[in-house]
């Protein structure tokens, strides 16, 4: 079971309790606020794990509880960062930090074609022939397009806009200017599961090579902190802001007080859980692990 808090624009309380969901959702403790939640306001996750048909003695489990108690888990990114189709969308953000703008087109198409195999199979074959065409063929190409357009369902309002765009225009297929009718949102969503399926690569690389021994070269929380009270959790990166909006507060979220383990006498004195890895992206104030 989990729980979120969510804000909504322009909607009444009694409109929401009164939407129809899936009988394992539910929704309340409505409350109007002046603010909504912002990038930053997020403290943290709080989980209690249920473990059903369990095998195995009590002395085993219980030894299980303690190894977890004293070591903790690699606090890896879950798959649903990653999308929910063969594609994963980490690929796209590739693509996107190449800048190839048609192969981040090809895999949004294919992943909806996953998606939609029966209403978008026609719409992705006519995209697949039009997309290799070039010179001479491109009139042909962009009536491929204009129709492959027309057979989208109206529900697929990204891809049918792709198509719409790439149909257009007298020289080439502009395949930049279709991906520009991305949302903002769902741009940042490929570079954070690129971010997300680098980390975790990271993660795994410093646990192969370090065990959970703290080494030199190590990034470790300032003395004093805790990671349960750093200011932003790293998945409330999700909610980008949009530029201009008067309802963002505007502040970015405050990075904690790391220190590079210098010495063996450091690392000794400190616990694998004070270890931290930062998210890569941009940033001056990162600091990256040294070893």
């Amino acid at each position: 079971i989990t729980c979120q808090r969510v804000s909504a624009q322009k909607v009444r309380a009694e409109l929401l309790a009164q939407t129809a969901l899936p009988a394992t959702l539910h929704v309340g403790n409505f409350s109007y606020q002046d603010t909504r939640l912002n990038l930053g306001d997020l403290r943290g996750n709080h989980f209690t794990v249920v473990l059903r048909q369990v095998v195995g003695s009590d002395e085993l489990v219980e030894a299980a509880l303690q190894e977890l108690r004293k070591k903790g888990f690699l606090n890896y990114f879950g798959m649903q960062r990653f999308g929910t189709t063969s594609i994963p969308t980490y690929r796209v953000g590739i693509a996107v930090l190449n800048q190839d703008w048609k192969q981040a087109l090809d895999l949004i198409m294919a992943s909806r074609l996953e998606m939609d195999p029966e209403s978008f199979q026609h719409s992705h074959d006519l995209y697949t022939k039009a997309a290799g065409m070039s010179g001479g063929a491109l009139p042909e190409a962009r009536r491929l397009l204009a129709e492959a357009a027309k057979l989208t369902p109206r529900h697929v309002t990204l891809e049918r806009g792709f198509l719409e765009v790439l149909s257009k225009g007298d020289y080439q297929l502009t395949f930049s200017a279709a991906f520009d009718r991305v949302p903002r949102q769902l741009r940042m969503m490929y570079m954070h599961s690129l971010q997300s399926y680098v980390w975790n690569h990271m993660a795994s690389r410093r646990v192969e090579l370090y065990g959970d021994a703290v080494a030199v070269g190590d990034v470790v929380l300032e003395d004093g902190q805790d990671t349960a009270e750093l200011e932003a959790d790293v998945d409330d990166g999700m909610e980008e802001v949009e530029a201009g909006d008067s309802s963002a507060s505007g502040a970015a979220p405050k990075l904690p007080s790391v220190k590079v383990i210098l010495t063996a006498e450091e690392a000794a004195h400190r616990s694998v859980l004070d270890v931290v890895l930062p998210l890569p992206g941009p940033g001056a104030g990162l600091q990256f692990p040294t070893h």
